[in-house]
């Protein structure tokens, strides 16, 4: 019940590659039916072309010592939709030892939407960049926490520092200033 009602795919592999368990989110994210992944091959199911030499490189020494690159890892790879279309997934593989034999436990999330924000996010600080660079005022732009994450490069022509000099946060950047600079003034972290 647990498994069926996890939000993530839990999917099982074999010592032999073989499917031998798939819960609805896995049928879910990767639109195979449990009926139809039971007893596949997980890579021919589920791989794209270029992992699958890899994966059966290393299935021997996996069903021999329940070890493998991948084995105790959080790892973003790609995986193939049953209609052939490859989206983003974070997977977190264990290996467990069942009846003496090295069994497989992925646990699989769709990782599309992430990317994509990732990527807007991406391009949306390209065109802060863009937009804060070719302004004629030096644009400094920190977190809540004080850290810096971007210097317009008509601020570094200003302040006169290099990026490798640049004080990483507002703090250090304001015990530059020289006090009489900051009478009447608010602090950078305000």
């Amino acid at each position: 019940g647990i498994v069926e009602a996890a939000p993530d795919g839990i999917v099982m592999m074999d010592p032999r590659g073989m499917v031998s368990q798939w819960n609805a989110a896995a049928e879910s994210i990767l639109d195979y039916p449990n009926g139809e992944a039971i007893g596949k091959n997980l890579h021919q199911l589920m791989a794209p072309d270029r992992y699958r030499k890899a994966h059966l490189a290393a299935l021997p020494e996996f069903a021999r010592t329940g070890r493998g690159m991948a084995v105790g890892q959080a790892v973003e790879l790609a995986a193939l939709r049953k209609d052939g279309r490859e989206i983003a997934v974070d997977l977190s593989l264990s290996s467990v030892r069942l009846n003496g034999e090295w069994h497989a436990i992925g646990i699989i999330r769709d990782a599309t939407a992430r990317k994509q924000a990732e990527a807007e996010l991406a391009s949306s600080r390209a065109r802060y960049a863009l937009a804060a660079d070719g302004c004629n005022d030096g644009i400094w732009d920190w977190d809540i926490r004080g850290d810096s994450h971007y210097r317009s490069a008509r601020w570094k022509e200003m302040i006169g520092f290099q990026d490798e000099e640049f004080p990483n946060n507002a703090a250090a950047f304001e015990e530059r200033i020289h006090p009489e600079d900051k009478i009447g003034r608010a602090s950078c972290r305000e």
